[in-house]
């Protein structure tokens, strides 16, 4: 399921890119797609969902170009945050 959707959710992102659509709408596209890589029942999809982010950043329209970009680094900030967090609870259990 989880699968599905994320591959969904890519789909429809590229089809926004193609058709031109208005700014908003692959600036929307593309943070959901980020939002299922960060999802904590999406973790299996993150490496798709990133490989997905770095795609855009190549992609001629400077909207999904510059969405990549900040969810990339929010998905890279939330994974520091993720590591520091069970960092302080293994230190705190062994």
């Amino acid at each position: 399921m989880e699968l599905r959707y994320a591959c969904e959710a890519m789909r429809a992102a590229r089809k926004s890119i193609r058709s031109g659509a208005d700014d908003e709408t692959v600036r929307l596209d593309i943070i959901e797609v980020a939002s299922i890589g960060m999802h904590a029942d999406y973790l299996s999809n993150a490496d798709r969902v990133e490989r997905f982010l770095r795609e855009m950043l190549m992609s001629d329209n400077a909207t999904a170009r510059s969405t990549a970009a900040s969810e990339l680094e929010r998905m890279d900030e939330d994974f520091r945050r993720q590591t520091e967090e069970l960092r302080c609870r293994l230190e705190a259990v062994g």
